[in-house]
């Protein structure tokens, strides 16, 4: 078994606590072979320094960052193998900005994730307080965005890529099943890596993605890693365990893991 956690955060974000050495250590101690660092990057398309105060890092904080994860990969290299990389944000109209900085800072990989929509982030309860939402506009246009970023090959990884269900009105809707659909044939046409995201079972009781999509992406051909999505050390490599029994079951044998930009595998 190789243990491999590829999604989590430190205190540089703004939401998460701990510094990039408290989750290294917590890999260690469960006998990871492989943590990836993956910071919410700066918002480059942005003028501000702080593009979202609380929740992503400042630009100014962005070569401080990449200066630490390059003294902890060398600190920790003989327990650990560290990873350097963002979970960088979709924007439409500005994927360039954004690969432009993250190739000029030489990352392993980066995972792609869609956090906000029409206006408000992905996990804003607010969204659904108000009775008159459509939801099932809202879902569409979540999955027509995340499509959008499979498509222009945005990120090494498809971050938690059905994580608007966490607190949406539960609906059923063929629209929304078939954008599912179009993503996850997309995913196995393109031999995408996606995460499987464990923040889902602390927020919704669900992976990122469900099971059923897992069983989906599978037989598309899509390749899978492990993210914990961590914000907090303790949450390093949550439900590990509970994930690799459930790609076994759908028969998937390996991760996926990035070094320098280029894909590998190794056995769950």
């Amino acid at each position: 078994m190789t243990k491999v956690d590829l999604h989590t955060h430190h205190y540089r974000c703004g939401h998460a606590s701990g510094d990039i050495h408290d989750y290294i250590e917590a890999a260690i101690s469960q006998g990871f072979v492989q943590i990836g660092i993956t910071d919410h990057n700066p918002f480059f398309h942005k003028e501000e320094d702080d593009g979202f105060p609380g929740m992503v890092m400042k630009k100014s904080e962005f070569s401080a960052y990449i200066g630490a994860m390059k003294q902890a990969q060398a600190k920790y290299a003989d327990k650990i193998e560290v990873l350097l990389g963002v979970e960088g944000d979709y924007f439409e109209g500005h994927t360039d900005v954004y690969k432009s900085a993250f190739k000029e800072a030489g990352l392993d990989y980066y995972i792609g994730a869609v956090h906000y929509v029409n206006g408000k982030h992905i996990f804003d309860k607010t969204r659904w307080s108000d009775p008159s939402v459509d939801v099932e506009k809202e879902l569409l246009d979540y999955y027509t965005l995340t499509y959008q970023m499979v498509a222009e090959d945005f990120g090494d990884i498809v971050a938690h890529m059905d994580a608007l269900k966490a607190f949406a009105p539960a609906i059923s809707s063929k629209l929304v099943d078939e954008k599912l659909d179009q993503i996850i044939q997309l995913i196995g046409e393109t031999k995408k890596t996606v995460e499987i995201n464990t923040s889902g079972l602390r927020k919704c009781k669900e992976l990122f993605p469900s099971k059923a999509v897992i069983k989906k992406l599978a037989e598309s051909g899509a390749s899978f890693t492990f993210g914990s999505d961590s914000h907090d050390p303790k949450e390093v490599g949550y439900e590990y365990d509970y994930v690799a029994g459930v790609l076994k079951g759908v028969g998937v044998t390996e991760w996926a893991v990035f070094r320098q930009g280029k894909r590998e595998f190794v056995e769950i």
